[in-house]
């Protein structure tokens, strides 16, 4: 029998990771290239795959937001470019760092949402957060419909015109989907090579929150080995030596905390030893001692 290849061995094997990359997997099956036309902004499920491929089968897709790491260097700018633009386009210094995951959000798109709750058998939406140049994936996002989950109207496909297409976004659960994640303050694209505010990738927190209690969705947020979530931004690499660190330094805190504390809120020895000191100041200072190494025990805890 043949061994299933995990989403991210396969991700991480393509030899173009600047590509928006696309899979698709129905219950039973195996993760399956669904990219006819490869391009570094978007991601194509198209209706004649569907119907040779899905046909009525409940399926769930992934696809790829290319974000750099903060150590990745970029040797060929060309290679960040869709090909047909490759001989007259380039990237300014300032457009790559754009593309940084400490910059840009990795979040899903509008249309990332909308999406899955236009097609009946598309039960769930992943999208993984992966470097154009090494191929790194950081982590999904993942995106799954409930029993209560609503059905839009699907985007036109096919050839369409733009009449189609303002008909499609005047439909009233359209524009109130859009504008769900507009009242929000919804905003993954910033206009500069400096990070959002605090305050804004709260925002966003929140905005993806708010639009999946309202459209009975669940979704989860699963960094990969060596990557941690960052609210509102997307997964970044973990920095193991300050974490370590940390970890000591809490620890230590934490055992002399505790122990010291013992020392001075023990009767006898606060009597016998600690003679310079009263009985209530001892156990003062054996209470905040013990507070300091609960406090640093806690911390310890949590980032293991």
């Amino acid at each position: 029998m043949v061994k299933k290849r995990s989403p991210t061995k396969i991700l991480e094997e393509d030899k173009e990771p600047a590509f928006e990359a696309g899979l698709v997997k129905t219950p039973g099956g195996k993760w399956t290239d669904y990219q006819k036309e490869k391009s570094t902004a978007s991601s194509y499920l198209s209706p004649e795959f569907k119907e040779k491929h899905i046909k009525n089968k409940p399926y769930s897709i992934i696809h790829t937001h290319p974000r750099l790491e903060r150590e990745t260097l970029v040797t060929d700018v060309s290679a960040l470019v869709e090909p047909e633009y490759r001989e007259f386009m380039s990237l300014t210094k300032e457009e790559i760092e754009q593309m940084r995951a400490d910059v840009s959000p990795s979040f899903p798109s509008d249309q990332d949402l909308l999406d899955i709750l236009m097609y009946k058998n598309k039960r769930s939406s992943i999208i993984g957060q992966r470097d154009p140049i090494t191929g790194k994936v950081a982590g999904y996002f993942i995106i799954r419909k409930t029993k209560d989950t609503p059905l839009l109207t699907p985007i036109p496909e096919g050839n369409v015109t733009d009449k189609k297409m303002e008909e499609w976004y005047a439909k009233p659960e359209i524009k109130e989907a859009y504008e769900t994640l507009e009242s929000q303050g919804y905003y993954i694209s910033p206009s500069d090579n400096s990070r959002l505010s605090s305050q804004q990738l709260s925002q966003n927190e929140d905005a993806l929150n708010t639009f999946a209690k309202k459209y009975s969705l669940q979704i989860k947020k699963v960094p990969n080995k060596g990557y941690s979530y960052e609210k509102g931004l997307g997964f970044l690499k973990k920095v193991e030596g300050n974490n370590n660190l940390e970890q000591k330094v809490s620890s230590v805190i934490a055992i002399t905390g505790l122990f010291s504390s013992m020392f001075f809120l023990g009767a006898e020895v606060t009597g016998n030893v600690v003679g310079s000191l009263s009985k209530i100041s001892g156990n003062i200072i054996g209470l905040v001692l013990f507070i300091v190494g609960i406090l640093a025990a806690v911390f310890y805890f949590r980032r293991r």
